[in-house]
């Protein structure tokens, strides 16, 4: 009896203990909605902040019943065997503080990973250790720096509060005049224990039909839809997508399935146990007169939306703009990033793969041989000397290794100059931007690829130096956006960021005018915060700039879409001569529309939508276009798409 005794008093506690966190979860989401959102926006979406609330609790159920299970095991069932008053209370609270802590590190570290990546914990923070870990510890330093502060007296609170909920009175087992009395109260506990966790286990309901990670999207705020689902959830939604992603990138490929996808985007009956066949292509002769040099600049986090007419009046992108409206210049609207970390970008414009989350810059084949579509070689073949300058550090990412080994004959980074302007990241982009221009000659034409740096937290430029602060796009921000820093921080950084490369592009222009410039963004970047509910365009959309001397607005066709693996052929197709032999995975977008391709979304034509569901969105900027996408064929290349490139990086050329 006294066991029975010690387990009906361990139940007791292990509820306690679901309800603490079960209540914790709800104030720190609450309080995250608070930090994160505005006072305008609380007091214009209080119904959703309730909905978020209400669908949050019932999801942090499942969340609290795993902290309740772990001492129901290790204290409340190990009572059975081993009764103590002493050491089990103990392994129960000592359990409880543990997660305390877990549960406010994690509440501190999702508001600089949401203003980051607009989002909670996802599966990209699977790619954290293998970025530079350096750069990461500082960055998130200072976003950290007062958490680092407030972790210790909030833990230490909170340690405070669960003692005293845990020493509260718990009841003894009731004692029965007789036995069959006990034995319809042991039947009780069991079926309720059964149907209790039960609904704990489903988030609020008896069946698997229920509120859960895949579905917890119940307003129509990012935001809002991000808070619901505690930091616990949030984690496994990014474990369990990593899994999937983890899954899909394999395909169970096979070589005559690979075969089957070269033949599907070539559109030949080509047979072959070399996928390079499948890729060859025949330039249909050059469209603009041979350029003496090539700039593609990828700029940080530089998105679309604020290039639209919409945001027109916030004024932050007006340097870019003013050269995609020249006569002498195409834009692009209907374009995506290959992938939705600067890497993913880099990786798809040098190898002209897509992203399948198999990490081509740290791959052995990648950093020994180019691939037959790295565009580096194929700009080496039509005379240009190649070029990768990047405002960081080479060590990031492998960048410097891996884009030597796919072609670039020189790389160029911040170590190469020395500048009290930058941070840990690397170095302010005005000042590596003058530093690139400084260094160029006329003596030979030359390919180069410039990646920016400044536009990505800590954003740390001097905006009041860059002059910022006395621009009419300062002075015309809404009085709520002046008073909060960081947005107007972040908000800047763009400002200059747009305002370098354009100052850098018209100054190469005016001093060699026969260059081609073709600017985009590596991806939408947490400037996206600015959005209360962005749409899916604004969410994914980057832009596509073609400027130079040849180019006229009719140079690519109205209806053109893609991503950046298009990149690569669109370049070769407009300045290389007829018969010109080259390889690539995506098609040129002088032929039109090509399927834009990345690992959650894709965009064709004047479409775009999310892999897995059938509802997609016009692009609010793309060219009339009444033919609809059909989803199933859409389905079909991009798995074509994702084979090929996987099998490029895994297996190679040969399909044996």
């Amino acid at each position: 009896m006294e066991r029975i005794n010690h387990f009906y008093q361990g139940i007791q506690q292990d509820l306690k203990l679901f309800l603490f966190f079960w209540i914790i979860f709800t104030v720190f989401r609450l309080s995250f909605i608070m930090i994160m959102f505005s006072t305008d926006n609380i007091l214009n979406n209080l119904s959703g902040i309730w909905v978020s609330l209400y669908y949050g609790a019932r999801l942090s159920l499942k969340s609290s019943g795993v902290i309740a299970l772990t001492t129901f095991i290790f204290c409340t069932m190990t009572s059975l065997v081993i009764m103590s008053d002493t050491y089990l209370p103990r392994i129960r609270a000592a359990i409880g503080y543990i997660y305390v802590f877990i549960i406010t590190l994690l509440f501190l570290v999702r508001i600089p990973y949401y203003r980051e990546f607009t989002s909670g914990f996802n599966q990209f923070i699977f790619n954290t250790f293998r970025d530079d870990t350096r750069a990461l510890f500082y960055s998130s330093l200072h976003y950290l720096l007062l958490g680092v502060i407030l972790i210790i007296p909030i833990c230490f609170l909170l340690y405070k509060v669960l003692k005293r909920w845990l020493d509260t009175k718990v009841f003894d087992f009731p004692t029965f005049s007789k036995p069959y009395y006990m034995v319809g109260f042991l039947i009780f506990i069991l079926l309720f224990s059964y149907t209790f966790w039960r609904f704990v286990r489903f988030g609020g309901a008896l069946t698997e039909n229920s509120v859960r990670w895949t579905n917890a999207a119940k307003t129509n705020q990012l935001l809002l839809n991000e808070a619901i689902l505690d930091d616990f959830q949030a984690l496994y939604r990014a474990y369990d997508t990593h899994e999937v992603l983890a899954n899909a990138k394999n395909l169970d490929l096979s070589p005559g399935k690979v075969a089957e996808f070269g033949r599907m985007l070539s559109g030949s009956v080509t047979k072959s146990n070399h996928l390079d066949d499948y890729l060859r292509k025949s330039a249909q002769g050059a469209k603009l007169p041979k350029p003496k040099h090539i700039f593609l600049i990828v700029a940080e986090s530089y998105s679309q939306w604020p290039l639209m007419p919409t945001y027109e009046n916030l004024d932050i992108a007006s340097g870019l703009k003013s050269i995609a409206n020249k006569d002498d210049a195409e834009y692009l609207t209907s374009f995506l990033s290959n992938g939705n970390f600067t890497i993913g970008a880099v990786s798809g414009i040098v190898t002209g793969l897509s992203e399948v989350k198999v990490y081509p810059n740290y791959q052995e084949k990648s950093l020994t041989e180019s691939y037959s579509t790295a565009l580096a070689p194929q700009m080496q073949k039509l005379g240009y000397r190649t070029n990768f300058l990047y405002g960081g550090y080479g060590s990031w990412q492998n960048v410097e290794k891996f884009s030597l080994a796919q072609g670039f004959e020189k790389f160029v980074s911040c170590g190469d100059l020395i500048s009290p302007d930058g941070n840990t990241w690397g170095i302010d982009d005005g000042v590596f931007l003058r530093y690139v221009l400084s260094k160029m000659s006329d003596d030979q034409p030359t390919f180069n690829m410039i990646l920016t740096v400044s536009n990505h937290p800590p954003y740390t430029v001097d905006l009041d130096k860059a002059g910022f602060f006395n621009t009419t796009t300062y002075h015309n921000f809404p009085d709520a956006i002046k008073q909060n820093a960081e947005m107007v921080k972040m908000l800047g950084h763009f400002w200059y960021c747009d305002k370098v490369i354009t100052e850098f592009v018209e100054t190469v222009k005016a001093k060699y005018p026969d260059s081609l410039f073709i600017i985009t963004g590596d991806h939408v970047g947490g400037n996206l915060r600015y959005l209360s509910n962005p749409t899916l365009f604004e969410r994914y959309a980057i832009p596509l700039i073609i400027y130079g001397k040849g180019v006229n607005k009719g140079i690519l066709p109205a209806n053109a879409s893609g991503a950046q693996i298009n990149i690569g052929p669109t370049l070769i197709e407009l300045i290389a001569p007829k018969g010109f032999i080259y390889y690539s995975l995506g098609e040129s977008l002088t032929k039109g529309k090509a399927l834009g391709v990345n690992l959650d979304t894709w965009m064709y034509g004047s479409y775009l939508g999310m892999y897995n569901d059938s509802h997609y969105e016009r692009a609010p900027l793309a060219a009339d276009d009444d033919v609809k996408p059909d989803l199933e064929e859409i389905k079909n290349t991009t798995n074509a798409i994702r084979g090929i490139s996987w099998w490029s990086v895994m297996k190679g050329n040969k399909l044996d």
